[in-house]
């Protein structure tokens, strides 16, 4: 026993006060454009939990999130950078939406109108 205390008992003791969690899903692009891409990222601590997706060299306009088959928001994308983000966060963060929805197991969209052009599920655990 090397004495590191692995009882798998909660938060109460702070040894994993630094410990971050990060899943990065890249999600499949159904764009028709190869140079085009989006990834979904989440990443917990035992003090919070942020959800972004990021989609690059994507022509500029307003693209519709939707998680587990209901829509969290929009993606701007200006002209002059082709890529946008959103952000959620809990606790609520400034720059972010409240992440009041569960990520894991969930299938992603990013769509442009009624057209998905991401898709991906991401990992239950």
């Amino acid at each position: 026993d090397d004495g590191g205390g692995d009882d798998g008992g909660g938060d109460d003791d702070g040894d994993n006060e630094d410990r971050k969690e990060i899943v990065r899903v890249r999600l499949d692009n159904l764009t028709g454009n190869t140079q085009s891409q989006a990834t979904a990222k989440l990443e917990t601590d035992s003090e919070s939990v942020e959800f972004e997706v990021e989609i690059d060299r994507v022509s500029p306009g307003t693209y519709t999130l939707t998680v587990g088959g209901t829509v969290r928001g929009n993606i701007i994308v200006d002209q002059d950078d082709n890529d946008g983000d959103i952000e959620f966060s809990d606790p609520q963060e400034e720059d972010s939406q409240l992440l009041d929805f569960e990520v894991k197991g969930q299938v992603i969209e990013v769509l442009d109108g009624e057209t998905v052009i991401f898709t991906g599920t991401f990992p239950a655990n």
